[in-house]
């Protein structure tokens, strides 16, 4: 991805570095950064918030922090393989699909049962991919919003849903499986003082890079 994104945008510095730990990076030096592909839900629960203040502190004043992350609201979040109210696909074929794999969805669940963890507004629940085979971080949209505006990000998250349409009200929250969040830097008295000084001539400017 990254080899991709730097042919496409050749002028840009991107990097790849783990979320949690961007000490390779100075404070406000960053434009963009990128946890794609809900990554950000294979991190431990009590890890959450080293990404999220790594990410806020190594961005400028009005950065961008762009990732996805699993509803708990949805229909399907924490619900066994047998449950009656999972939602199935419309399609006949992947209806059969899954009837055909369900032995193994059901021993997938009963062998990682044992890993989930619920919290107030998060849970670790086995998802059904790879046939029950993993447990990942789901999370509510306002518990999300709470953790940004705790590192330091501005109030006016973008939220959108799988098919890239905005989510504004309440009522939308369960609809999606995940959600995709666009949030940007909230300034801090030590922001405006690097502004005030990169703004200076002769200053070295702040770095245009990205971290995925």
């Amino acid at each position: 991805m990254v080899a991709a994104a730097s042919r496409r945008f050749p002028d840009a510095d991107i990097r790849h570095g783990d979320a949690r730990d961007l000490s390779a990076f100075g404070d406000g030096s960053i434009a963009v950064v990128f946890f794609s592909a809900n990554g950000l839900d294979a991190v431990p629960h009590d890890d959450r918030r080293l990404v999220f203040s790594e990410a806020r502190r190594v961005l400028r004043p009005g950065g961008l922090f762009a990732f996805s992350t699993h509803n708990l609201s949805h229909t399907n979040a924490g619900k066994a393989p047998w449950d009656p109210r999972q939602a199935w696909p419309h399609d006949i074929r992947r209806v059969a699909r899954r009837l055909v794999r369900l032995p193994l969805a059901i021993r997938g669940h009963l062998r990682n049962r044992r890993l989930v963890v619920r919290g107030t507004d998060w849970a670790m629940l086995n998802t059904p991919l790879y046939d029950f085979g993993l447990v990942i971080h789901y999370t509510t949209l306002p518990g999300t919003l709470r953790e940004l505006d705790a590192a330091g990000f501005a109030a006016d998250v973008e939220v959108y849903d799988m098919e890239g349409e905005s989510v504004s009200s309440r009522d939308e929250f369960g609809g999606t499986k995940w959600f995709h969040l666009l949030a940007r830097a909230a300034a801090r008295p030590l922001d405006l003082d690097l502004l005030e000084h990169v703004t200076q001539p002769g200053a070295r400017g702040v770095e245009e890079a990205e971290v995925q």
